[in-house]
């Protein structure tokens, strides 16, 4: 479509076709009219004499195409000549660690929006130097100095912690067990805080809330029952127990969760 330059404006270009204008300063926007599959910001630093351009597209739509910016002087002089992989800059945010998903879509009539679903933290694990920050698939999001308020998981080695990949640990089945942990835990709604999460090479699961309970899960092992159990007891009031209680909830060979009240 056609394409006006103003200030400041986001613009939309369908067919890629930038028609002569000298730009002037106060005059840079660019619109276009009808669905485009490309769109952003134009904008003029006299300070810095520089035009800087962000532009959003939908992969999909572009079909793998590269955006071609091209900069031509009055007398027909190109002075700048190249090509923008929209499909790269996806992949790029794609990789970004809090990223779980990113999904392009149009807003009628002319604005591309990509929505963002963000990773939740899950946990910090303990390794060299502080704690890797996790989320519930095992991806590390950042690593710091402090668990700041995050549930601390520990019970085995880390390897590798990377921002942007799952958490390496010298146990294998480490990440594998603890995907199955939370998943566990978010469908059975469980709706404890927990300060403390330990998955030792035994598979002995124990979980500690912040007000005091360590909860004894023992094995993967009908995991699903053992949290809907610890739920009735915590949520029903048996024994006067309830999610701020303290002490020591145990499951037992027996089928059941037995209570002490003194950890020691």
């Amino acid at each position: 479509g056609d394409i006006a330059f103003g200030n400041g404006v986001g613009f939309a270009i369908d067919d890629y076709v930038v028609y002569s204008r000298t730009l002037e300063p106060q005059e840079i926007k660019a619109m276009a009219q009808g669905e485009s599959r490309i769109s952003g910001e134009m904008a003029w630093y006299p300070s810095l004499n520089s035009i800087v351009l962000d532009l959003n597209c939908n992969p999909k739509q572009l079909k793998g195409k590269d955006v071609v910016l091209k900069i031509v002087t009055k007398a027909g002089k190109t002075v700048y000549n190249g090509k923008v992989s929209m499909k790269k800059a996806a992949e790029r945010v794609e990789m970004l660690p809090y990223v779980l998903d990113a999904k392009a879509g149009r807003r009628f009539p002319a604005r591309v929006v990509i929505k963002i679903t963000e990773r939740e933290e899950a946990g910090a694990v303990t390794c060299p130097g502080g704690y890797a920050v996790i989320d519930k698939e095992g991806r590390v999001l950042r690593l710091c100095a402090e668990a700041e308020n995050l549930p601390i998981i520990s019970g085995a080695t880390v390897e590798t912690a990377t921002p942007g990949t799952e958490i390496q640990m010298k146990d294998a089945r480490f990440v594998g067990d603890l995907k199955t942990l939370f998943s566990t835990i978010e469908a059975e709604k469980l709706g404890l805080d927990f300060a403390r999460i330990s998955i030792n090479s035994a598979v002995e699961i124990v979980l500690e809330t912040r007000g005091g309970m360590e909860i004894h899960l023992g094995s993967l092992d009908e995991l699903s029952y053992k949290l809907q159990m610890c739920r009735n007891i915590l949520e029903g009031g048996r024994a006067g127990l309830n999610k701020d209680s303290s002490g020591i909830l145990r499951w037992t060979s027996e089928g059941q969760f037995s209570y002490r009240q003194n950890k020691n």
